[in-house]
């Protein structure tokens, strides 16, 4: 078999402008209620894109963190190269895909940086040992090799013994405000249904496009 040979039909409850909601956020609901009755791995890993002021793009898995009508929260380094795009380009794309269901959903908007009262209480839900690599990791600088890593985090694993990790000043969360959704949904022989709202003065409105 080649690469060219590679497909899977699709199969699922459709989508039209009749059976959803007149906004995205109770769409999103359903879907995350059905994804978690269903078993759904890696429920809340997604994609985000991100994009430099010279228009470079880039994309990488984040962990969704937290959502409501406010927005869609993740947690990073502000020191990483996706919280430089954000800060400079405060615009980005998130893409979530549940093969099991043959969904997916794109969310896109602006970005903010959440309080610091909100990192901190995330970060202290975090496992011990991953509020230590937060603070010894220079996230994406380079590395002489994984020992050096591994010793910084048993130097810092006995510098907080017996007490609280504290949350380092270079991590922290972003929350996107939605202007955009797609609600995707795979249906058999490539005639998926689509679902698009967008944000136009203050209101939404709904469109079902072509697949």
């Amino acid at each position: 078999m080649t690469i060219s040979d590679l497909r899977r039909d699709f199969s699922g409850d459709t989508l039209s402008a009749s059976n959803t909601p007149s906004e995205p956020i109770s769409l999103f609901a359903k879907w995350w209620s059905e994804a978690t009755a269903k078993n759904v791995k890696d429920i809340n890993n997604c994609a985000l894109a991100t994009s430099s002021l010279t228009g470079m793009p880039s994309v990488r898995m984040v962990l969704l963190k937290g959502w409501s009508d406010l927005g869609f929260e993740f947690y990073t380094n502000y020191e990483s190269p996706k919280a430089r795009d954000l800060l400079e380009n405060p615009k980005a794309e998130l893409l979530i895909w549940w093969a099991d269901l043959a969904r997916q959903i794109r969310i896109s908007g602006t970005v903010a940086k959440v309080t610091k009262k909100q990192s901190e209480a995330y970060f202290h839900t975090r496992p011990r040992e991953s509020q230590l690599g937060a603070i010894a990791s220079r996230q994406s600088q380079i590395l002489d090799s994984k020992e050096t890593l591994i010793k910084k985090v048993e130097t810092l694993n006995e510098t907080y013994k017996n007490q609280e990790v504290p949350l380092p000043e270079n991590w922290g969360g972003f929350i996107i405000n939605p202007s955009k959704f797609e609600y995707w949904q795979g249906q058999p022989s490539r005639l998926h249904d689509r679902i698009i709202y967008e944000k136009l003065a203050l209101e939404w409105k709904k469109f079902q496009v072509f697949p």
